[in-house]
């Protein structure tokens, strides 16, 4: 039995030293390699997401739009950077002016607010047309006609829009873009009260603007009121 174990350990130990030999100096240990990860895809957000899944963008569509999207975030950064202690100053300047009955110096602090503001809106306005101007034509029409079907049902609130119903706003938002750029949701709009609307949703619509109406005015209000200002207490005299 003794014997056996020894012959047993020999072959073993003769194995290992085949083995060596047949390595050869440069050789290294095989290592784990893991997949590579796959690349990210970019992703839209907000209304550019719906903008993908309505107009099912290509994925090279999705790569430029993302790329816009940084551009545009970059530069109002930098706007900010420069310009938003200015902003912030005279929105501060034109309420307390507003505040002290100074109604003359309010409108004057207003309109340079809204000068500057407009600066840094320009930056927002042509980042959407580069956006726009990466879709097909066929693409950029289903996106115009689905906003304009949202900005209706935000507009017309408290009325459900039957299928057929949409279906003609499409088709009369189609004729009005057509016949001219201006003007297009103001044309649709008319359309929707004079032809569309049953007198069922005339009087839902008409319920659900006063109702709206009356919560802006109670927030207005509300917001003239003068802030509270904390008193302290009076010192108690030893």
């Amino acid at each position: 039995m003794k014997r056996l174990s020894i012959a047993l350990a020999a072959v073993a130990l003769l194995g290992l030293a085949v083995r060596a030999a047949q390595a050869q100096p440069g050789d290294k240990k095989p290592e784990d390699t893991k997949p590579a990860r796959a690349e990210k895809k970019p992703r839209l957000w907000g209304a550019h997401a719906q903008m993908e899944k309505v107009c099912d963008l290509s994925e090279e569509q999705v790569k430029q739009i993302v790329q816009l999207n940084n551009t545009r975030k970059e530069a109002l950064a930098d706007w900010d950077k420069v310009n938003g202690a200015k902003l912030k100053e005279l929105q501060t300047r034109s309420k307390q002016a507003m505040e002290d009955q100074q109604r003359d110096k309010a409108m004057a602090l207003y309109k340079e607010y809204r000068a500057l503001w407009a600066k840094r809106k320009e930056i927002d306005l042509n980042s959407r047309k580069e956006i726009m101007a990466v879709l097909l034509p066929e693409q950029k029409a289903k996106w115009l006609q689905y906003v304009a079907m949202r900005t209706i049902k935000r507009r017309f609130t408290g009325v459900k829009f039957t299928d057929e119903q949409v279906s003609k706003i499409g088709a009369a938002h189609k004729k009005f873009a057509a016949e001219a750029k201006a003007g297009v949701m103001k044309k649709l709009s008319d359309y929707v009260a004079k032809e569309i609307l049953t007198p069922e949703q005339t009087k839902a619509y008409a319920k659900a603007k006063a109702a709206r109406k009356e919560r802006l005015r109670t927030l207005r209000e509300a917001a003239r009121k003068p802030k509270p200002t904390a008193t302290k207490p009076a010192e108690v005299k030893s």
